[in-house]
C-alpha cells in the first residue's frame, strides 16, 4: 500500500472514531447541538474518505493522483481552494445570520447547515481549481 494512501486511510479512521465519540456524547448530553454538528461533520467525512481511499488504492491512476497531490501544483490548488472556501463560508455565515433576524429558524439548523456546507464548498472549489490548473 502506498505511503500517502495509508496516511489518508489512517486519517479517515481517526475521523470515524471522533464521529462515533461525538455521536455517543450527543446521546449522553440529550442531543446537544454542538455534538450533533461535530458528529455530522466527522462521521460521514471519515466514512467517505475511507471508502474513497480503500477503493482507489486498487486504481493506479488514483494512486498517482494522490502522490501528485503533495507536489507544488497540488499544494497550490489546496491553498487556493481553502482560501476561496473560507471567504465563501464567511459571507454565507454573514448572510445566514442576517437572514436569521427576518426568518425564524433555530441556531442548531444554522450551525448544522454551515458545517455541512463548508466541506461541500471546499470540494467544489477543489474540483474547480483541479480542472482550471
Amino acid at each position: 500500500m502506498n505511503k500517502s494512501i495509508k496516511k489518508q486511510i489512517n486519517f479517515s479512521i481517526l475521523y470515524i472514531i471522533l464521529g462515533i465519540v461525538f455521536l455517543t456524547l450527543m446521546f449522553i448530553f440529550d442531543f446537544h447541538p454542538v455534538f450533533i454538528g461535530l458528529s455530522a461533520a466527522f462521521l460521514p467525512t471519515g466514512i467517505l474518505l475511507l471508502i474513497t481511499y480503500a477503493i482507489g488504492n486498487k486504481n493506479k491512476d488514483f494512486v498517482k493522483k494522490v502522490e501528485n497531490k503533495e507536489d507544488e501544483r497540488g499544494v497550490m490548488i489546496n491553498d487556493k481552494a481553502g482560501y476561496y472556501a473560507f471567504w465563501t463560508t464567511f459571507w454565507l455565515v454573514f448572510a445566514l445570520f442576517s437572514l436569521h433576524y427576518f426568518i425564524d429558524f433555530t441556531l442548531v439548523f444554522l450551525f448544522l447547515l454551515l458545517i455541512l456546507s463548508m466541506s461541500v464548498i471546499y470540494f467544489f472549489y477543489l474540483i474547480h481549481f483541479n480542472r482550471k490548473f
